[in-house]
C-alpha cells in the first residue's frame, strides 16, 4: 500500500530516513554510504541539481532498479522521518507504537546518485507490478479482478491507459459478480481521484459525469481497452488536449 510521496532538494547528497534524532557519534560519511544505525538509515542521493523523489509504501511496493539496504530500526516516538542529514526532517509519518522496531527496505534508481527512492516498511514477500516495464505490468494487471486491487492499480500513473483498462475490468467484474453498489461506487471514485493526477491542471469539475460514464460503459459490451481509451479521450477533450497529450502529461 502506498502511504505518501515527497520531493525536496538535497544539498549534501545524503538522505536520512528513520528517527528524527541521530545519536551522538553515529553520523556516517558520504564515503561509507549506505549505512545504518539502530534508529536511522543513510543513503547517497543526487544533490543540488534537482529534487529527490521519495515514495513511502507499506507491505508491498513496485520493484526498484537497485535494492540498497534492508534493516530493522527502532523508532523512539513511532515516527518515520525523511530529510537531509543535519537538517530538520521534511516529513514525519506514524508507522508504529513508540519504541517499536520496523523493517525498512530502501530501493533506488541509481546506487550512487539516486533521484527516485522507494521506502518500503515491513515488507512482505510480494512485489507489486513494475512501474517501468510495460510487459511485466500488463501481465500482472491481467490477473486482477477483485475490487480491493484498485488500490494497487491506482497507486501510480505509469502506463495510464493500461492501468485504467485494468481498473475498468475490475469495475465490470464487480458489477457482474453482484458486489454491493456502494463498494462499486467507491471503486469508481477511486479511479476518478486517480484521474485527477494525470495532469497537473485537472480540476474536479473537469471529471463531472465521468463516474456515470464508467458505470454505463461497464454495463456494455465494449472491451476494457476500448473503454479506457474512449473515456480518457473524453477527459482529454474537456481539457482541450489530445489523448496522447494527456497521457504524456501525467505526473
Amino acid at each position: 500500500m502506498k502511504l505518501c510521496s515527497i520531493e525536496f532538494a538535497v544539498d549534501n547528497g545524503m538522505l536520512t530516513i528513520g528517527a528524527a534524532e541521530v545519536a551522538d557519534g553515529e553520523q556516517p560519511t558520504l564515503e561509507n554510504l549506505p549505512a545504518a544505525t539502530a534508529t536511522q538509515l543513510f543513503i547517497p542521493c543526487r544533490q543540488q541539481i534537482a529534487p529527490v523523489h521519495v515514495d513511502f509504501w507499506r507491505g508491498e511496493a513496485p520493484p526498484s532498479s537497485y535494492e540498497m539496504i534492508s534493516v530493522d530500526i527502532t523508532l523512539p516516538n513511532g515516527l518515520l522521518t525523511v530529510g537531509e542529514t543535519f537538517l530538520r526532517p521534511y516529513l514525519s509519518w506514524p508507522v508504529c507504537a513508540p519504541g517499536q522496531s520496523v523493517n525498512v527496505r530502501i530501493g533506488v534508481d541509481d546506487e550512487d546518485d539516486a533521484a527516485s527512492v522507494t521506502v518500503l516498511i515491513d515488507a512482505v514477500d510480494v512485489r507489486l507490478p513494475s512501474s517501468r516495464d510495460r510487459a511485466h505490468l500488463v501481465r500482472a494487471l491481467a490477473e486482477y479482478d477483485q475490487l480491493e486491487k484498485l488500490d494497487v492499480i491506482t497507486a501510480e500513473h505509469s502506463f495510464p491507459l493500461e492501468r485504467f483498462s485494468s481498473a475498468f475490468h475490475i469495475i465490470r467484474h464487480g458489477i457482474a459478480s453482484g458486489a454491493a453498489g456502494g463498494r462499486v461506487r467507491y471503486g469508481v471514485q477511486t479511479i476518478i481521484e486517480w484521474m485527477r493526477w494525470l495532469k497537473a491542471d485537472i480540476l474536479r469539475e473537469n471529471l463531472e459525469g465521468i463516474d456515470e460514464l464508467i458505470i454505463s460503459r461497464a454495463s456494455s459490451n465494449v472491451s476494457p481497452d476500448q473503454a479506457a481509451r474512449e473515456i480518457l479521450a473524453e477527459v482529454a477533450g474537456r481539457l482541450g488536449v489530445s489523448l496522447d497529450e494527456l497521457l504524456v502529461a501525467r505526473r
